[in-house]
C-alpha cells in the first residue's frame, strides 16, 4: 500500500475526535464565529486567472479565496441567487477538468495547538458526486487536521468535521468540489468548541457496552495483534491470536477476555464508540494483568492526550483515568498491552462513567452480544441468516427485541425472542434476498422497557461463487495467507492474493534476514494453493544490511531501506535467485518492488530501481521458466519515475506484464474515463520503449477509504454510491485492458466503525464493497470483455462473454441522469447486490451499475 493513503487516513483518525452530521449531536455549543462571510454574501470580487497550467474565472464571495493557482485545473466561480440554503446568495462552483493537482476553494482562520474545531457547510450538486472540506494547516507542511467528504445528493445536505489543531498558526477552511461538476456551496461555519460544556442530564452507569465481557468478546470490542517486525510476522502468520473468553479468571464476575501471543508483541484493545456528555470529567478504568514478566500497558480515549501507562503482573489490577472530555459524538477506549516475549495478557471490567472516580459497587449491567459463525458473515442463496445471541445478567421474563435493515432503507421488525434463546434466524427477504444487512437488538425487561445498549451485527447474503482457475479471475485482494482469510477471498469471488504487508513471507527482509542466512515460511504458501488461491510473490524490500544508512530498523518501514551498502546489489541478484527457485511451482508470478517511487518504499532513484528490475528479469526466468515477471509499478501522474525506470530497465523487455496502481477518486466511467486516459498514457511509454504487454493494477481501493456497516448510521445511500464506484472502476479497468485487480485490503482487524481502506469489519464480516464486488465477480470473472457501447447517450454499456455460456451487459449512467434503457426479452436485469430489478422493456439505469443478463 502506498504510505500517503492509509498513513493518511490513520493519522487523521487519531487526530479527528469525529465526523459526524450536525443532527446527531446534543444541543449546540455557543462559540464564536471564526469565518468572514460563513453565508456566501454579496460582494463577489473576481478571482485572479492563475499562472502557469491552471484556467480560473468568474467571482468569489468576499473573504473567500480560491487556492488551485498552482493546479492544472479548468474552474469557473459564480455567485447564485436562486437557489440558495439562506440568505441572498452562494457560491457557484463549477470544475469542467482535473489535469493534475485539486481545485481549492479556502479561508484562513486562526487555530490554536490542542484546540478542537467544528467546520459545518451545506452543499448542493449533482447527485453520486463527491465533494469535502478539512481543516489544515496554512503554511507548509500543510498538514490535515481533519477531513471529511460527502457524496452530493442533488439536495442541500450539511457535512461537519471536528479536528484537533497541532500547532498554533495560521489554519484554512479547505472546501474540495468535485471534478466534472457544479456545485453549490452556503451557510458555513468554523467554530472553537474546546470549552463547550454538554447541557444534558447526567449519565449514570458504565457507558461502554459488554465492559465485562459476560456476554463475550462482543458490543463492538475488537483486537488487533502486531508482533515487532516482518520476519516475526512471516513466522506466525497462521497463528490466530485473537480475543478469547477466559472463564478460569476474572477480576469483575466470572469471566474475561485473554489473547494469547505466540512471541513478542502487542494486542490492541477498542471498544465501539459510545455516547457522552462533552465537557464534562469523565473516568476511564479496567483490570489487566500478563503472565510476561516486563508487560506493559497504557490506555486513553481516542482522540484525547491523556494516556496511562502501566506495569503488568501476573496479579490482576485495576487501573484508572480521569479527564475532561471535550466536544465530540462519541468517545472510543484504546488498550495496548504489549509483551516483551511469548505469553498472554487479560483485560476485564472496561468501564467508562461520567465523574472523577470509578464505580465502586456497580450493580451488574445486562450484557448482550451478537456473533455470526461464517467466515466473511456471508451467507448464500437461501439460506436463513443465523444471529447468535448470547446473553448476561438479564432479568427473569426479559426478552430481545430486534430490528433488520438492508442497503435499499427498509427495516424489518424481528420477532421478540426469549432472553435465553440461542440465536435469531433470518430468513431471506423475497423481494431483496441478496445484499448487506444490520441486526440491531436490545434487551427489554418483562415490563417492556429496555435495559442495556443496543448491539449489532452485520451480515452478507450472496449468490455462490463461481468455480474458475485463478489463471482466469481478474480479482484479487491482499491477505494474509490464513485459512480465514483464504475462505472470505473465495466467498467473494477473489482467486489471487498479493504478498505485501498483509503477508510478508517472500520479501527480502524476511527471506535474507542476515546477510547470507535463508529462512522460508511454506505452512501459508501451502494454504492458499490448496485452497485455490494463486499468490503473486514480491520481490522487494531493502534489508537494513543492505543499506549504508537504514532508512529504519525497527518497526514497518524496516523492510524498506534503500539498497546502497558495499556488495548489495549482487545479494539482491542472490535473493532473486533463492526464493523463486524455492517456490517454483506454487508462486509462479512475481512483481517486482511494491511502489519504487514512494517516499519510503523507493530502493533508490528510479534509474535505480529500473537496473533492479533489469537484473531480476533473466534470473527469475532462469529459475522458473513458467515465471511471470510483473514489473514497473507506476501510478497516475508519476511520469518522472516511470520515464526513468522505464528507460534503465529497457522496458518490456525486463518484464512480461506490466503494473500499476489505482487508488480511485472519482466514479469511473463515460467515454473520457480515467481507465481510458490511463491506457493511453502507459501504451505510449511501452510503445517507446518496447511492446504493449498484459496489464495488472496491484493495489486499489476508494481513495477516501472505506464506510463501515456498523458506524456512522443513516449512510445507507453514500454506502451504495460507495460500491457503485468500485463496480464501475473494475469494470471500467478490465475493459481497457487489466488483467487482473488486486484490492488493498482484508486484513488489519480495523476498530469499530473504522474508515479506512480495509474491506473487513473489525469482526471479520466484510463491507458492502466487498458484497458488491462479489456479485461482480460472480457474474463476469473469466469472461472475454467486447468492449463499451453507448445504447442511450449518457449510458455505458461494457458486455462480458462468458465462453459462449451467457453475457453480461455492465451499464450505468455516467452523466449523473436516469436513463430508461431499452431491454432484451428473456433478459435478466439484476441489480448491484444481485437483487432482481423488474423490466417490462427497459430498465431504470442510474449511478448505480445493473446487469443484464442475457
Amino acid at each position: 500500500m502506498p504510505n500517503n493513503k492509509c498513513a493518511v487516513v490513520v493519522s487523521i483518525l487519531a487526530l479527528v475526535l469525529a465526523i459526524i452530521s450536525s443532527s446527531s449531536l446534543q444541543a449546540e455549543p455557543a462559540a464564536t464565529e471564526l469565518l468572514t462571510n460563513p453565508g456566501f454574501e454579496a460582494p463577489y470580487v473576481a478571482v485572479s486567472p492563475g499562472t502557469g497550467k491552471a484556467r480560473i474565472t468568474g467571482s468569489v464571495a468576499k473573504g473567500w479565496t480560491d487556492n488551485s493557482s498552482w493546479a492544472d485545473v479548468t474552474v469557473n466561480y459564480a455567485r447564485e441567487a436562486d437557489d440558495v440554503h439562506g440568505g441572498s446568495s452562494a457560491q457557484r462552483v463549477t470544475v469542467e477538468d482535473v489535469r493534475g493537482g485539486r481545485v481549492q476553494l479556502a479561508q484562513s482562520i486562526p487555530v490554536i495547538s490542542g484546540h478542537i474545531y467544528k467546520l459545518s457547510l451545506w452543499l448542493k450538486g449533482r447527485r453520486a458526486v463527491q465533494a469535502g472540506i478539512a481543516l489544515r494547516q496554512g503554511p507548509a507542511p500543510y498538514e490535515t487536521y481533519g477531513e471529511q467528504s460527502v457524496v452530493l445528493t442533488g439536495a442541500w445536505q450539511n457535512v461537519t468535521v471536528l479536528a484537533s489543531a497541532k500547532a498554533t498558526t495560521e489554519g484554512e477552511f479547505m472546501i474540495y468540489p468535485p471534478t466534472g461538476a457544479s456545485m453549490l456551496i452556503d451557510d458555513a461555519s468554523a467554530e472553537d468548541v474546546t470549552t463547550a460544556v454538554s447541557d444534558a442530564p447526567p449519565r449514570t452507569g458504565n457507558l461502554l457496552p459488554d465492559g465485562s465481557f459476560e456476554a463475550g468478546f462482543g458490543g463492538g470490542w475488537s483486537v488487533r495483534v502486531e508482533y515487532g517486525d516482518a520476519s516475526t510476522t512471516a513466522a506466525h502468520e497462521l497463528a490466530d491470536p485473537r480475543a478469547e473468553i477466559d472463564k478460569t479468571t476474572a477480576a469483575d464476575q466470572k469471566q474475561s477476555v485473554k489473547v494469547v501471543l505466540p512471541c513478542a508483541g502487542r494486542a490492541e484493545f477498542s471498544s465501539a464508540r459510545t455516547p457522552f456528555n462533552y465537557g464534562r470529567p469523565h473516568t476511564v478504568s479496567l483490570w489487566m494483568k500478563s503472565d510476561v514478566p516486563g508487560a506493559e500497558a497504557s490506555f486513553k480515549l481516542e482522540g484525547l492526550p491523556a494516556v496511562k501507562y502501566v506495569r503488568l503482573t501476573p496479579v490482576w489490577q485495576r487501573f484508572s483515568l480521569t479527564m475532561v472530555v471535550p466536544y465530540s459524538s462519541g468517545a472510543q477506549l484504546l488498550v495496548s498491552e504489549e509483551v516483551p516475549k511469548a505469553g498472554t495478557v487479560w483485560i476485564d471490567g472496561a468501564e467508562l462513567v461520567e465523574g472523577t472516580s470509578p464505580s465502586a459497587n456497580t450493580p451488574s449491567a445486562v450484557e448482550l452480544a451478537l456473533r455470526v459463525d461464517r467466515p466473511g458473515g456471508i451467507f448464500y442463496d437461501g439460506e436463513p441468516a443465523v444471529i447468535n445471541l448470547a446473553m448476561a445478567n438479564a432479568p427473569a421474563g426479559s426478552t430481545v427485541r430486534a430490528t433488520c435493515t438492508d442497503l435499499y432503507g427498509h427495516t424489518q421488525t424481528l420477532p421478540a425472542v426469549p432472553a435465553s434463546a440461542p440465536e435469531l434466524r433470518l430468513q431471506p427477504d423475497p423481494t431483496h434476498p441478496r445484499g448487506m444487512f444490520k441486526v440491531t437488538a436490545q434487551v427489554y425487561d418483562s415490563a417492556g422497557m429496555r435495559i442495556g445498549p443496543a448491539v449489532q451485527q452485520v451480515f452478507a447474503r450472496l449468490s455462490r461463487p463461481r468455480t474458475i482457475e485463478p489463471e482466469q479471475s481478474y480479482f484479487g485482494v491482499h491477505i494474509p495467507l490464513a485459512t480465514e482469510y483464504f475462505q472470505i477471498a473465495r466467498a467473494i469471488g477473489a482467486r489471487w492474493c498479493r504478498i505485501h504487508d498483509a503477508s510478508w513471507v517472500t520479501i527480502w527482509p524476511v527471506v535474507e534476514h542476515n546477510r547470507g542466512e535463508y529462512t522460508f515460511t511454506d505452512d501459508g504458501v501451502d494454504a492458499a494453493k490448496k485452497n485455490g488461491v494463486a499468490i503473486l510473490g514480491m520481490l522487494d524490500g531493502g534489508p537494513a544490511w543492505a543499506s549504508i544508512k537504514p532508512r529504519a530498523t525497527r518497526g514497518y518501514f524496516a523492510s524498506y531501506n534503500i539498497v546502497d551498502a558495499p556488495g548489495a546489489e549482487d545479494a539482491w541478484k542472490a535473493y532473486v535467485n533463492k526464493v523463486v527457485t524455492h517456490y517454483k511451482g506454487k508462486i509462479d508470478a512475481w512483481e517486482v518492488w511494491n511502489e519504487p517511487w514512494g517516499g519510503d518504499f523507493k530502493p533508490g532513484a528510479p534509474e535505480f530501481y529500473g537496473q533492479l528490475l533489469k537484473d531480476a528479469y533473466p534470473i527469475v526466468k532462469r529459475a522458473n521458466p513458467r515465471s511471470v515477471v510483473v514489473g514497473i509499478d507506476t501510478y497516475r501522474g508519476g511520469d518522472t519515475f516511470t520515464d526513468g525506470a522505464f528507460k534503465a530497465s529497457g522496458g518490456s523487455s525486463s518484464y512480461d506484464e506490466f503494473s500499476y496502481h489505482d487508488y480511485y477518486e472519482s466514479l469511473y466511467g463515460g467515454p473520457k474515463s480515467p481507465s481510458v486516459l490511463d491506457r493511453a498514457i502507459y501504451d505510449s511509454y511501452e510503445n517507446k520503449y518496447g511492446k504493449i504487454t498484459p496489464r495488472w493494477i496491484t493495489e486499489s481501493a476508494p481513495e477516501e477509504g472505506v464506510q463501515s456497516l456498523y458506524w456512522p448510521a443513516g449512510k445507507e445511500q453514500d454506502t451504495r454510491i460507495q460500491y457503485a464506484k468500485t463496480v464501475r472502476f473494475d469494470v471500467a479497468v478490465i475493459a481497457a485492458g487489466v488483467k487482473h485487480v488486486f484490492y488493498y485490503s482484508l486484513h488489519a482487524d480495523p476498530r469499530y466503525g473504522e474508515t479506512c481502506l480495509f474491506g473487513l469489519e473489525h469482526d471479520r464480516t466484510i463491507r458492502p464493497i466487498m458484497a458488491a464486488r462479489a456479485v461482480l465477480a460472480s457474474l463476469i470473472d473469466g469472461g472475454l470483455c467486447t468492449g463499451r457501447t453507448e445504447p442511450v447517450t449518457g449510458v455505458d454499456c461494457y458486455g462480458f462473454d462468458r465462453a459462449g455460456k451467457s453475457a453480461v451487459d455492465v451499464l450505468w449512467s455516467y452523466d449523473g441522469n436516469d436513463h430508461i434503457v431499452p431491454i432484451h426479452k428473456g433478459a435478466r436485469v439484476l441489480d448491484a447486490l444481485g437483487n432482481p430489478l423488474a423490466a417490462h422493456g427497459g430498465v431504470n439505469v442510474g449511478m448505480e451499475p445493473v446487469y443484464v443478463v442475457k
